[in-house]
């Protein structure tokens, strides 16, 4: 990232012309005067205010509270207002209370804290595993080694796809889902009366995939009743009669 700052020349330039107006305008009210040097000051910012400059703004302002003392003491006898004294004073004409900004700034850092907290609980996530209890775990889970550690360790990760893949399989084999010869899903015949009828053909054919496909699906945790919901749905659907699988054609 390429950062620039102020140059010593305008740096210089701008505190001059800020000298000259504290001294054209040392008799004007203290008020009227830290208005209009506020109002300076904000330009300054919003023109100089870039990546990097920040050094340069804080020396500008730091050498303009100077320049604004040194005039403002000139209006005393003795010609010199201690810095205790010029605070004093700004804080109570014209700056809040000590107590007051105290106040403000433990409810600024309070309410950044509580934005942290629910920023980091929303980031947070939960171990895929933990979202199932231990007897949903092992109720997915098959007899038999292989397949029963394969199911496990998806488990682990939080992919149920081969217990999804399993149980599209127990429901539509009965169906006449199987891949033909070719390997292809069978032709899908749905009622032509169903206002969803797209719809229910998708689902079949998303269902199929998940169960006969060569390629494996991802099936979080949070997806599971979900997917059985579905499953159950498309197979009542098929008992009445709203769709089915026909033979696959040479």
């Amino acid at each position: 990232m390429v950062k620039r700052k102020t140059s010593r020349s305008r740096l210089s330039r701008g505190l001059k012309s800020l000298s000259d107006w504290c001294r054209q305008n040392q008799h004007l009210p203290v008020a009227e005067q830290h208005h209009t040097l506020s109002q300076k000051l904000v330009g300054h910012f919003a023109y100089y205010g870039i990546t990097g400059n920040s050094v340069a703004l804080s020396l500008f302002r730091r050498a303009a509270t100077h320049i604004w003392r040194r005039w403002l003491s000139r209006r005393r006898r003795d010609g010199h207002i201690p810095w205790e004294d010029f605070n004093r004073f700004l804080e109570r004409a014209l700056g809040l209370p000590r107590l007051l900004r105290m106040f403000l700034t433990v409810v600024t850092i309070l309410f950044v804290l509580a934005c942290l907290r629910r920023l980091v609980r929303g980031y947070r996530k939960a171990e895929p595993a933990a979202t199932l209890t231990p007897a949903a775990r092992d109720s997915l889970l098959p007899r038999g080694g292989v397949v029963r550690q394969r199911t496990a360790a998806q488990i682990e990760v939080g992919n149920l796809y081969e217990a999804a893949r399993r149980r599209v399989r127990e429901r539509f084999d009965v169906l006449g889902a199987r891949p033909g010869a070719s390997g292809q899903m069978p032709p899908i015949l749905t009622a032509n009366d169903l206002p969803d009828g797209p719809l229910l053909y998708q689902s079949v054919r998303w269902l199929w995939a998940l169960g006969y496909g060569e390629t494996p699906l991802a099936v979080p945790a949070g997806d599971w009743d979900r997917t059985n919901v579905l499953l159950e749905r498309v197979t009542a659907r098929a008992a009445r009669g709203d769709w089915s699988f026909g033979q696959e054609t040479g």
